[in-house]
């Protein structure tokens, strides 16, 4: 589920995480242990075109609180976890 935001100055902020899909239900909670759960940012700048890996998400939870599979159904939860560069 990736999502982006623009800064003030237009760089693109990317966010993306990934779940089991043996785990992705409503209720269920986990590790961004590269098993339950993983993910990362990045940024991009049109300015001068270029992606940036700004690194992967460690040391953190997810919990699910709608966990729809149909086109365009809810999704929602939330995370927190600790951003490193490798």
């Amino acid at each position: 589920m990736p999502r982006t935001a623009e800064a003030g100055n237009g760089t693109y902020y990317n966010l993306w995480v990934g779940v089991n899909p043996e785990r992705f239900r409503a209720g269920e909670s986990g590790p961004f242990d590269g098993t339950f759960a993983w993910g990362g940012m990045g940024s991009w700048n049109p300015t001068t075109q270029r992606w940036t890996y700004l690194g992967g998400f460690v040391d953190g939870w997810l919990e699910i609180d709608r966990a729809g599979l149909a086109p365009g159904s809810p999704v929602s939860g939330r995370f927190r976890a600790r951003v490193i560069q490798w």
